[in-house]
C-alpha cells in the first residue's frame, strides 16, 4: 500500500480534529452536523475523538504488515461485545442502588450541579462518571466545557473504575486495532476499525442504546454474517434495535441519516453474496419492522402485554377565571381523574390533572394540553415537606405537584411538567430549593411516567 495516501488523510483527520477543538468556525459545525447522526453528540468531543482515531488509523495503515499482531479467537470478540454492552446498564443499577434510590427502568439520575449531569438506561453516562473518578482522582475537577462525569462520579463505589476503565481499554485496543489490522483487505480494515471505536465510545458515553454504539455492533455483526450482503445485514440489525428501544422506552427512532450511516460504511465491507437470499429478505423485513412497529396498533398491546405500558396521563389545564376551589372540584368529577393540583397565578387558574391511561381529558372554556408526569426522588437532609412541595411548585416547567410520600429520609414526589429533558428542571429547582431553606443531596431521580416499567 502507498504510503502518501493514508499519510494525508491522516493530516487530513488531525487538521479536523483541532478545527472542532479548538475553534468556531463554520467548518466545526459542519464537521459535527454531518457526524452527529452517527455520533449523537451535545458536544465535540465525541468528534474529536473519532477524527484522532481515524488520524491514528491512517498513520498506521501502511505499516500493519509489520506490526506483529495476536490472533484473537471469535469467541473473545464476541465476549468483549457483550461486556462492553453490559457493562453502562449494570452500573447504572450500581449507581442508583448506592445513591438510595428506587431503580426503576425509566430512572434518569440528575446531578444537582451548576452544570447537570445524567445517566439513564436509555443513555447512559455510567462508565463516562468511571474516567470522571479517575480524572478528578488525578487533575481535579475539570475547568473545560465538556461533560466528564465528574459530577457523577462520587455516586459509584472507589473499587469500580479501574476495572471498568481497563475493560474498556482492553476491548478498545482488540475491536478498534488488532481485530481490524488482521483483516485482509484494507477497506475491511478501516470499516472494521471504526465500528470498533464507534462500539467502545457508545460504551463510554450512551450506554448500549446510543448511536454510536448500534451502529458500531450493526457494522460488526454484519461482517461476521456470510450470506447476507453486509448493508442489508447492517440495516435488519439496525432496524431490530431501533424497535426495542422505541417499544420499550417511548424514543424516538434513530434519524434516517443514522440509517444511511450505517448502510454506507458496512457497503465498503468485502462481500461473497451476489444475490438476494431469503436470509436478506428476512433482513430487509426486520429492518423495516423496526421503523414501523412503534407506529402500528399493535405497539401498545404490545406495551401492555409485556407490563411495559404506563397507566396515566397527565395534562395542563389553564382557566382563564374562576373559583380554585371549583375549578379543582369540576375536575375531579370527571370520569377517569385520580389527582388534581392547582395553581393561581395572576388570577389565572391552573391545573395540573393526573388521569387513567386513555383518557382524553376535555373541560368546557379551558385550554388542555397534555404534559410529562415525573416521579421525583430526592434525600432531604434540611427542611419540611410543606418546603418542598413549595420549591418544586415554584420550579420553572413544573405545572403541578400532586402527591409527596416520605420514606425515611427519601422523599417520594409526582409532578407534573412541561420540559423536553428531565435536566431542564434543575436549574431552576435548585433556586427554588435555597430560597425555601430546603437542604437536599447532589443526586436526584427522575422517572418519566411513561417509561416507569418496574420499580
Amino acid at each position: 500500500m502507498r504510503v502518501r495516501g493514508p499519510i494525508l488523510l491522516s493530516a487530513v483527520c488531525f487538521t479536523l480534529a483541532a478545527v472542532v477543538l479548538i475553534s468556531d468556525s463554520e467548518i466545526k459545525w459542519r464537521i459535527h452536523d454531518a457526524l452527529y447522526p452517527m455520533i449523537l453528540g451535545s458536544t465535540e468531543a465525541k468528534d474529536v475523538m473519532l477524527l484522532l482515531h481515524l488520524g491514528l488509523l491512517f498513520l498506521v495503515l501502511p505499516y500493519r504488515s509489520r506490526i506483529p499482531l495476536p490472533k484473537i479467537d471469535t469467541w473473545v470478540t464476541y465476549a468483549l461485545m457483550a461486556a462492553i454492552l453490559a457493562v453502562p446498564p449494570a452500573l447504572q443499577l450500581l449507581m442508583i442502588y448506592e445513591a438510595g434510590f428506587n431503580p426503576g427502568l425509566g430512572t434518569c439520575i440528575v446531578t444537582l450541579t451548576e452544570r447537570p449531569e445524567t445517566s439513564s438506561f436509555y443513555h447512559c453516562h455510567a462508565v463516562k462518571a468511571c474516567l470522571g473518578a479517575l480524572i478528578s482522582a488525578i487533575f481535579g475537577e475539570p475547568k473545560i466545557e465538556f461533560h466528564c462525569g465528574v459530577p457523577l462520579s462520587f455516586v459509584l463505589p472507589p473499587w469500580v473504575p479501574l476495572p471498568v476503565l481497563a475493560l474498556l481499554a482492553i476491548a478498545y485496543v482488540v475491536l478498534a486495532w488488532i481485530v481490524p489490522l488482521r483483516a485482509d483487505r484494507t477497506e475491511k480494515a478501516i470499516v472494521l476499525s471504526i465500528a470498533g471505536s464507534l462500539l467502545c465510545l457508545g460504551c463510554l458515553d450512551g450506554g448500549p442504546l446510543a448511536n454510536p454504539s448500534v451502529v458500531g455492533l450493526s457494522i460488526l455483526l454484519a461482517s461476521r454474517i456470510r450470506t447476507v450482503a453486509p448493508p442489508i445485514a447492517s440495516l435488519g440489525v439496525l432496524g431490530g434495535l431501533d424497535a426495542f428501544r422505541q417499544v420499550l422506552f417511548y424514543l424516538p427512532a434513530y434519524h434516517t441519516l443514522t440509517y444511511l450511516w450505517t448502510a454506507f460504511l458496512s457497503s465498503l465491507l468485502p462481500s461473497t453474496v451476489d444475490r438476494i437470499t431469503r436470509r436478506s429478505t428476512l433482513a430487509v423485513s426486520l429492518c423495516l419492522l423496526g421503523m414501523l412497529v412503534p407506529h402500528l396498533p399493535v405497539a401498545e398491546p404490545l406495551r401492555s402485554t409485556l407490563g411495559l405500558a404506563s397507566e396515566h396521563d397527565y395534562y395542563r389545564v389553564d382557566v382563564s377565571n374562576g373559583d380554585p376551589a371549583e375549578v379543582r372540584a369540576e375536575l375531579s368529577r370527571i370520569p377517569g381523574v385520580e389527582a388534581v393540583s392547582i395553581r393561581v397565578t395572576d388570577g389565572r387558574v391552573t391545573a395540573c390533572v393526573k388521569t387513567k391511561r386513555g383518557v382524553k381529558l376535555q373541560v368546557p372554556k379551558a385550554r388542555v394540553r397534555k404534559i410529562r408526569g415525573y416521579i421525583l426522588e430526592l434525600r432531604v437532609l434540611y427542611g419540611s415537606p410543606r418546603d418542598l412541595t413549595e420549591a418544586l411548585k415554584s420550579t420553572d416547567g413544573v405545572v403541578g405537584v400532586l402527591g409527596v410520600k416520605k420514606m425515611g429520609s427519601v422523599y417520594r414526589v409526582e409532578l407534573g411538567a412541561e420540559v423536553d429533558r428531565e435536566v431542564n428542571l434543575v436549574p431552576s429547582m435548585v433556586k427554588q430549593l435555597r430560597r425555601h431553606g430546603v437542604v437536599v443531596s447532589r443526586i436526584v431521580t427522575f422517572t418519566d411516567v411513561a417509561r416507569c416499567i418496574w420499580g
